[in-house]
């Protein structure tokens, strides 16, 4: 039995068919979905760690070792989507871009204020 993708419209064949909130999906929609999450982990987890480490350097800082933690974070968050391969930054067209540079800047303004 042959169904339609509900990403993209092809035919598949429901055994070979993935399950999605939508519906069936097909393997390649299927993969495309889990590239996107990963790079929504990995971005997230850049402009979290940023603004950890610059909240954390109020409390404790010896070196400046967090404050450099913070700001390279941060320059990482603004710089991940230019650094990964140009097939894969259609993926990142659906990130929650506001909140992500926000946790960014927060951490270079908290280690601006230190």
């Amino acid at each position: 039995m042959t169904t339609a993708c509900t990403h993209c419209h092809a035919p598949i064949d429901e055994h070979s068919a993935f399950l999605d909130e939508d519906g069936h999906v097909c393997p390649s929609c299927h993969d495309l979905a889990e590239i996107e999450g990963g790079f929504n982990k990995a971005y997230a987890g850049l402009a979290t760690g940023a603004l950890g480490a610059a909240v954390f350097s109020f409390f404790l800082n010896p070196f400046f070792m967090f404050t450099l933690l913070a700001l390279g974070g941060a320059v990482s968050t603004i710089a991940y989507p230019w650094r990964i391969d140009p097939e894969d930054r259609p993926a990142l067209k659906r990130l929650r871009w506001p909140p992500l540079v926000a946790g960014a800047a927060i951490s270079v303004a908290l280690v601006a204020i230190r």
